[in-house]
């Protein structure tokens, strides 16, 4: 979190089931801090990928979603659509 206040950042890559904190309350952490997605997108990253997940990260303050295994051309689309904001 502390990087992200003193740091340029354009995205961040979301671990969902991070060993140590929730995924959702770190992003609204996140959206505190830089409450637009013109700030930071936030891509929500799952091997877990579950029905109406998508929509439940993208409610919570993320601006994309991925399925694990992540191919070049899914990040490369989370890439261009931060670009065209």
């Amino acid at each position: 979190m502390e990087l992200l206040k003193t740091g340029d950042y354009n995205f961040v890559f979301m671990d969902i089931s991070m060993p140590r904190k929730d995924e959702i309350d770190t992003t609204k952490e996140i959206r505190c801090v830089m409450p637009t997605s013109d700030e930071l997108h936030i891509v929500a990253l799952t091997a877990n990928a579950v029905s109406g997940d998508r929509d439940k990260f993208l409610a919570a303050g993320m601006n994309d979603y991925i399925s694990k295994p992540a191919t070049v051309d899914d990040i490369l689309r989370a890439l261009k659509t931060k670009s065209m904001q």
